[in-house]
């Protein structure tokens, strides 16, 4: 028999990798600055784009590839809108 750890969700895993992340409570819509199309994101997934533009434009190239892989694996979707 098999006992897994249950895969953490996505709220726990931003943490766990950005300890010091501020989640709000809202979702919010976000525009993608390039196209103009719209998605709107989870709390956590708001932090982590935010993170993620933010070490982009500073040049914390590690930051931004976490950002991008937890966008990956969590919200494929809105990563392929707003990030891809």
């Amino acid at each position: 028999m098999s006992t897994s750890t249950p895969k953490p969700t996505p709220r726990e895993q931003a943490l766990k990798m950005f300890p010091d992340l501020v989640i709000f409570d809202k979702k919010e819509m976000i525009e993608n600055r390039f196209t103009g199309e719209i998605v709107e994101l989870e709390p956590e997934a708001v932090a982590v784009y935010d993170l993620t533009i933010g070490a982009e434009m500073l040049g914390i190239h590690r930051v931004v590839r976490e950002g991008l892989s937890w966008f990956i694996e969590y919200y494929p979707r809105e990563y392929m809108i707003l990030l891809d």
